[in-house]
């Protein structure tokens, strides 16, 4: 079950109202053990209803948070959860540790070799696209994109023919005209966001749809990994006066509305700022063989090729 679902029926088991429910359909509420995973997304009210079971186990990496209202921190849990036992899982299981500890500092502006990794970076996503054509004979890729330029279009998720749906082509929603008159395979450039959960995303991951004409945001993201991962850095995070800044304008994130990254952008810098360098460490780090990235913004891009030391694929 979720965690939270802000539904009536059923309710998340960190809900109000879940006590109630549980034993109208299972007669009693004694559980063993309840897992929560993606805990760094839980809200105050959730962290304190969520201990129901005999045990409760939290998997939470607060560096994941995503929206304003999310606290799934050490900190929160140890203020409101009781008799607390802790463990941290020895070694990452996506990516080598060096890797890691490269992403890290290069998003707090530091100087880090990815060191026997597959990083790279392309001027031209076209060059990115096509060596991402080419990893498919060796796993699975997959496009992952900053969530700017186009919201999608929640009420018609599955239609190539409106403008909120498509993140990279020429027109989009924002005006942003980087990729006007870009082909890739003999036909103009036209990646969509990949939105329908029950339509779209079991053929996606069944290999029925061509994954290069569709891309996933942040939240498409967690949970997933494939082994070549392709990473259209947006104009979210930029880099400017030798450091990352928040640029709102291109932000289409309406994700928790009054809390929402777009709602932040621009009342609140300094957290905004947090909350883009954890999703840019969420889509650095879904490759498990190989990340690509394309820079939106090149004055960024530039930036960040000085920030790898020893660079080989830049």
């Amino acid at each position: 079950m979720f965690y939270s679902t802000g539904r009536r029926e059923p309710p998340g088991v960190g809900e109000k109202g879940f006590e109630e429910w549980f034993t109208k359909e299972f007669g009693n509420l004694n559980i063993d053990l309840i897992i929560f995973d993606e805990a760094q997304r839980m809200t105050e009210e959730v962290i304190k209803n969520s201990p129901r079971g005999i045990v409760n186990v939290y998997f939470y990496d607060d560096s994941q948070v995503l929206i304003g209202n999310e606290v799934g921190t050490r900190d929160n849990f140890l203020k409101y959860l009781t008799n607390v036992k802790e463990y941290e899982l020895p070694s990452p299981v996506r990516e080598p540790k060096q890797y890691l500890d490269f992403v890290k500092r290069i998003l707090e502006g530091v100087k880090g070799n990815p060191g026997n990794f597959d990083f790279r970076i392309f001027d031209n996503i076209v060059d990115m696209l096509n060596e991402l054509e080419n990893r498919r004979k060796r796993g699975k890729i997959a496009l992952i994109c900053s969530f700017t330029e186009s919201e999608g279009d929640t009420k018609d998720k599955t239609n190539w023919n409106n403008i909120k749906n498509i993140r990279i082509g020429y027109p989009l929603q924002s005006g942003f005209d980087l990729y006007k008159g870009v082909k890739f395979k003999g036909e103009e450039l036209k990646i969509k966001w990949l939105m329908h959960e029950r339509v779209e995303y079991p053929r996606y991951w069944n290999d029925e749809f061509d994954p290069l004409k569709y891309c996933s945001s942040v939240y498409g993201a967690q949970g997933f990994e494939a082994d070549y991962v392709g990473v259209v850095w947006g104009r979210d995070l930029i880099w400017r006066n030798n450091g990352w800044t928040v640029n709102p304008d291109p932000i289409t994130d309406y994700v928790g509305r009054r809390v929402s990254l777009k709602t932040i952008a621009y009342k609140d810098k300094k957290k905004a700022l947090a909350l883009l360098k954890n999703r840019y460490y969420i889509m650095l780090t879904r490759g498990l063989r190989g990340v690509y990235v394309f820079f939106e913004d090149k004055e960024t891009a530039n930036a960040v090729k000085e920030l790898i030391k020893n660079p080989s694929n830049v």
